[in-house]
């Protein structure tokens, strides 16, 4: 990809957002917004670019966040990430809306990059290990991340713990929680 090509399509991504604030809840218009199919094959194309912004954005709030609770003992890495997770839903809402909007009607399309997110939201909240299998990382990061999505965002804060050895059995329980 050239740098031509990537400006192309940086742009029309964020003339799609600009056009789904205006609009919010209706579908993208694909071949009647400017540049769009210039820029992309097809709207899983699109979304899947959307996707892998929202996945740039997110995993270095999630490092700050978890830089900020390894600083202080008695703050979760769950809390961190979720908090994280939030944080960047407040600042791109628009790009969430339609992230959420089009994951069940594009689910195809969208599947590998919304494991990746599962896969870091996983990993990071320490949930998982790197070296279980793929599958059950992305299973359990898929419950992690429904159960972070059905807080409210007012509440999402890293939640300071008594001492380190209640973050296993929180851990544990939320494993089995997510795995049932």
């Amino acid at each position: 990809m050239s740098w031509n090509d990537f400006y192309r399509r940086r742009n029309a991504l964020l003339a799609t957002l600009d056009w789904c604030e205006r609009n919010p809840g209706e579908a993208i218009p694909f071949f009647d917004l400017t540049g769009i199919d210039e820029a992309f094959i097809d709207r899983a194309d699109l979304l899947r670019a959307m996707q892998y912004r929202w996945l740039l954005l997110l995993a270095p709030r999630i490092e700050l966040a978890l830089d900020q609770a390894a600083r202080r003992p008695d703050l979760d890495r769950v809390g961190a990430v979720s908090g994280a997770w939030h944080e960047l839903a407040d600042a791109e809402p628009t790009l969430r809306r339609v992230l959420d909007q089009y994951a069940e009607v594009e689910e195809e399309g969208l599947r590998r990059p919304a494991a990746a997110e599962q896969r870091l939201l996983a990993l990071a909240a320490g949930l998982v290990e790197p070296d279980e299998p793929a599958e059950d990382i992305v299973r359990i990061g898929a419950g992690f991340l429904a159960m972070v999505r059905e807080q409210q965002p007012e509440r999402v804060e890293m939640q300071p713990c008594a001492s380190l050895w209640r973050r296993r059995p929180v851990t544990a329980l939320l494993r089995r929680l997510m795995t049932a």
